[in-house]
């Protein structure tokens, strides 16, 4: 018991460190890397490239500024998803952990061209019982509009499928 308090009083008298910052400060906020994906931030209208409304995104800040959090919802075709993206410090990329409501998680790695103004994820999932190569890119066009395209890998005909292309444009 008195080697546990010791050890309490010790840890708890020095500031923990990660990557050479004090745990007081919030590291989300010191790297630019974190704040690479903050164009995607707002209340969203989302639609396809004719105009058709697809759905409604909220993206919000949360944890600091560590986590980008989506909430997207399509309540025409009853359909709903969350996505939790942050930049992963230890590897370099930015990560995204979807799930929607009908049980279909997706992971995926990417960074950020910043020439081009875009974030390039790839990753896979599962469907149908197969594994899923995925790639997602989000290009900021301006401050009011963000365009999100979805592709999944067709391994019969080996070539990449546009299966999503929506285009956010920022809720007034």
């Amino acid at each position: 018991m008195k080697q546990s308090c010791i050890l309490f009083l010790l840890l708890c008298s020095f500031p923990i460190v990660l990557h050479g910052q004090s745990s007081a400060q919030k590291p989300c906020e010191i790297s630019e890397e974190f704040r690479q994906f903050d164009f995607w931030i707002g209340e969203w209208t989302v639609e396809d490239s004719t105009g058709t409304k697809l759905g409604d995104s909220s993206v919000q800040s949360i944890l600091d500024g560590c986590v980008v959090f989506e909430n997207w919802e399509n309540p025409g075709a009853g359909y709903s998803g969350k996505s939790l993206n942050y930049y992963n410090a230890a590897i370099g990329m930015w990560e995204q952990k979807w799930i929607d409501n009908q049980g279909a998680p997706i992971e995926f790695k990417g960074t950020y061209d910043s020439a081009e103004k875009t974030l390039k994820f790839s990753g896979s999932g599962f469907q149908g019982g197969n594994t899923v190569k995925y790639r997602l890119n989000f290009h900021e066009i301006k401050d009011d509009y963000v365009r999100q395209q979805f592709f999944a890998f067709d391994p019969s005909r080996e070539v990449w499928v546009l299966i999503f292309d929506g285009h956010y444009r920022r809720k007034k």
